[in-house]
This record gives C-alpha cells, sequence and structure tokens, in this order.
C-alpha cells in the first residue's frame, strides 16, 4: 500500500479530529470530519463556537487526528499537520460532503468548513 493510501484509509478509519486555533490566546477542540482524496478536512461547527470565532480572525490552523484505541506497546498512528480553515462556499463540493458526512458521521449542526 502507498502511502498516500495509508494515511487516506486510516483518516477515513476516524471519525475525531484536535483542532487548535489562535486569536490572542490558543484554543483547542474535538470535531467531527470527513476527509477526501485530496486531504481536505471537513466539519461542521456552530458559528458561535470559540473555536469558529477564533478562525474568523485568524484561518491558521493546526490539527491532529490518532485512534485513541490503540495499544501503548504497538507502533503508533496519527495525523498532524498545520493549514488554512475556511467556510466551504461551493453547491456540488458540498453536496458530495454532505454525502461523506451523512455516511460516515451523522452528526448535523452548524456550518460545514474546510481545513486544508
Amino acid at each position: 500500500m502507498e502511502v498516500k493510501e495509508a494515511i487516506l484509509s486510516f483518516l477515513n478509519s476516524q471519525k475525531m479530529m484536535n483542532l487548535s486555533t489562535y486569536k490572542g490566546s490558543l484554543w483547542s477542540c474535538s470535531v467531527y470530519f470527513v476527509v477526501d482524496e485530496d486531504f481536505s478536512l471537513y466539519f461542521s461547527s456552530s458559528d458561535k463556537s470559540k473555536h469558529i470565532q477564533q478562525i474568523r480572525s485568524n484561518p491558521q490552523v493546526a490539527f491532529s487526528v490518532y485512534d485513541s484505541h490503540q495499544n501503548f506497546e504497538d507502533k503508533k498512528m496519527g495525523v498532524q499537520g498545520v493549514g488554512e480553515c475556511k467556510k466551504l462556499i461551493d453547491v456540488h463540493t458540498a453536496e458530495w460532503i454532505a454525502y461523506l458526512w451523512n455516511k460516515n458521521i451523522n452528526v448535523r449542526n452548524g456550518c460545514i468548513r474546510s481545513c486544508r
């Protein structure tokens, strides 16, 4: 299995990521997410949430995805990164993401956002 396929397979096997934002102070939260073939991560959050308020002022975010059920002795697997977060406005992409969301997560609240 290629590295890209292995990472996508891992990300698709997970449902939550830790998202960190910054606007004068650091903030960290957990959000449900889905991923596409280009490694864009999508999540849904309320416009009133602290992390969305911070993203509006500073779209730079950090994230981590890991399987909390991994055994202590086993080799660890996780993905960490940084990117820019923005509100998703493309209707065709939103329809596709909504399909993935309902298939994998089935959680509905707020607007879908993209981190890349």
